[in-house]
């Protein structure tokens, strides 16, 4: 299984903790779970990468 480390800038901690604590324990659920190889729905662009909930949150990444 591929494990990938998950850095996060003071802009992403500075934007989440802007969000409600329900979103924020959706994004760092999921996030965890990049770390262990499994994007969920996503798509890929270039390095560029689009996590998608199915409530319209989107949550931009790159590699």
């Amino acid at each position: 299984m591929t494990k990938y480390s998950i850095l996060k800038t003071d802009e992403f901690n500075d934007w989440l903790n802007t969000q409600s604590p329900k979103l924020r324990t959706i994004i760092l659920s999921r996030i965890d779970l990049i770390s262990l190889g499994h994007f969920g729905n996503h798509k890929r662009f270039e390095g560029l990468i689009e996590l998608k909930w199915l409530n319209g949150t989107r949550v931009y990444t790159f590699m």
